[in-house]
């Protein structure tokens, strides 16, 4: 318990400082990579709970991965087009 919140303080010291946006931008990007961390676990249990073959798992993650791709393509292209802040309050 002591290592996580030693790990807490060190990460709150980086931010240390700045702008309240570069905090939401911080949490939202941590939600966002805990939120990936499903992604081997829901094939597991696609496979061993719901009887989906192995070539159907590779198609819901394969899709899963283009779906990423295009969604940061398009992410990119819209900050571009309406800037960062209003892409990041839509």
């Amino acid at each position: 318990m002591q290592t996580l919140a030693r790990a807490y303080t060190y990460y709150v010291d980086s931010f240390r400082g700045f702008r309240r946006e570069v905090w939401l931008l911080a949490a939202i990007t941590f939600i966002n990579r805990a939120g990936s961390m499903v992604i081997p676990f829901l094939s597991l249990y696609l496979t061993t709970n719901e009887g989906y073959s192995l070539e159907q798992v590779g198609w819901v993650m394969s899709c899963f991965g283009l779906g990423s791709v295009l969604g940061s393509w398009l992410g990119g292209r819209l900050t571009d087009m309406l800037g960062f802040y209003a892409v990041l309050a839509a």
